[in-house]
């Protein structure tokens, strides 16, 4: 640090939402319709705007072909070019449920709740077992599997079996390779064995989706306009919501993003940029003809052991990986958790359990009981006039939660109960509309 260096006394966590409120429409569901844009002939789909539902209806009428004895089908092949992940997101679109586009959520669900990993190599182990006492026949009854979308995702082993490789822009086509054989009688794997291949394919299944959206946060930068000087706006009144453009200073702060965009990584960066900076889960990178996501999607790995499979699934483990290899430039001085921070300020942040990890650690390494002069204050826009109290009362919720959460995790049960209150009345919590 130089002489005349000040010192960084506030820490700022930002999500997605600083992204959208700056006119970058990167929504989930921006992302699935952009990927879906991009197979119209593939679905054979004439219009010029995609419309999920009509995709989602397209796919789940070609898993209609399938019966609970999901190998005999009449004849129409299920769109196995396409991502398993995206078939997921839109089955559960046409079950009508309201996390649907959630990515993140998704994922957990189906590791979790849904036993994707166990149930798709059960399938597929039943079906070498049984064919080998039937002959060519392999009609047979779906094996015991767990959750509530058995046979939705029997199906989904059906869509892997059948990949076509040739879709498939990844190296690593050996799990796929491998799980054919065993489908087609090749070779005999035992249960656990199928299962790592079935979460070694899923899990390129992912990358090649990180990919993606990687692609999509490039084409959405290049389609936005002003959108440096938006981010800079929105940044300055982080600093200082009380005063403007011509009166604010800057200052210095850091910065720990959960978002891609990464504007502050840039040679011309804003000007109310921190001065040292945290992609915690990638950005995009500058070499735009390496086929290589810097992007990490991931689940809590509170969800999992780290001696289960899923686990591979987890943040903490993906950036851990992904650190190893190298990331490109996620943080500058990444040295940003330091002794002389007094101020943490949220913005654009869902708060949601995917990553409830990092701000645990957060909360651990500045003593957020019991330290007198460390303050939260987070920060919202109201983004839709209309819904102005039902946005305020989900901000309320989502900082509720994530403060009990942490407080479960304190030894004393009496603090975690009270943290909350006590940030309240000691007037160490606040909330601020921007």
């Amino acid at each position: 640090m130089t002489d005349n260096q000040q010192v960084a006394t506030e820490l700022f966590v930002v999500g997605n939402g600083l992204d959208l409120q700056c006119g970058l429409e990167t929504t989930y569901e921006n992302f699935l319709k952009y990927v879906f844009s991009q197979k119209k002939s593939e679905l054979s789909i004439d219009t010029e705007e995609i419309d999920l539902s009509i995709v989602a209806d397209r796919f789940e009428n070609r898993f209609d072909f399938y019966s609970t004895n999901w190998f005999e089908h009449s004849g129409k092949e299920v769109y196995s070019f396409v991502n398993i992940w995206y078939q997921i997101f839109l089955h559960e679109k046409m079950l009508e449920n309201r996390n649907w586009s959630n990515v993140e959520s998704m994922i957990a669900h189906y590791l979790k709740e849904e036993h994707l990993i166990y149930n798709i190599a059960s399938v597929i182990k039943s079906k070498k077992r049984k064919s080998a006492y039937l002959g060519k026949q392999t009609v047979y009854k779906v094996p015991n599997m767990q959750g509530s979308q058995t046979n939705f995702i029997a199906k989904l082993a059906y869509v892997l079996v059948k990949k076509d490789l040739v879709f498939l822009q990844l190296p690593e086509t050996e799990s796929y390779q491998k799980i054919q054989e065993i489908y087609n009688n090749v070779v005999e794997f035992e249960l656990d064995n199928i299962q790592s291949l079935v979460a070694d394919v899923l899990l390129h299944e992912l990358n090649e989706l990180e990919y993606d959206f990687q692609c999509f946060l490039r084409y959405r930068l290049s389609e936005t306009s002003n959108y440096d000087e938006k981010i800079n706006t929105l940044l300055r009144r982080m600093v200082d919501p009380e005063k403007d453009m011509f009166t604010a200073v800057p200052t210095p702060y850091h910065l720990l993003s959960f978002n891609y965009s990464s504007l502050w990584s840039q040679m011309f960066r804003p000007k109310f940029s921190p001065v040292k900076f945290l992609d915690v889960h990638g950005k995009i990178p500058d070499n735009e003809g390496l086929r290589f996501s810097n992007i990490i999607f991931g689940v809590d790995h509170s969800l999992f052991q780290a001696s289960e499979l899923e686990y591979r699934f987890t943040k903490t483990y993906r950036t851990l990986k992904s650190y190893t290899q190298g990331f490109e430039k996620i943080g500058e001085g990444r040295d940003i958790y330091t002794k002389d921070i007094q101020t943490i300020k949220f913005y654009g942040h869902s708060l949601a359990e995917a990553d409830y990890a990092y701000f645990q650690q957060l909360f651990d390494y500045y003593d957020l009981y019991s330290n007198p002069n460390l303050s939260l204050i987070f920060f919202y826009s109201i983004y839709d006039k209309s819904k102005s109290h039902e946005i305020e009362h989900e901000q309320i919720m989502a900082i509720s939660r994530l403060i009990e959460k942490y407080g479960q995790t304190l030894d004393n049960k009496d603090h975690g109960k009270n943290l909350l209150t006590r940030l309240i009345q000691t007037k160490r919590l606040q909330m601020i509309k921007i």
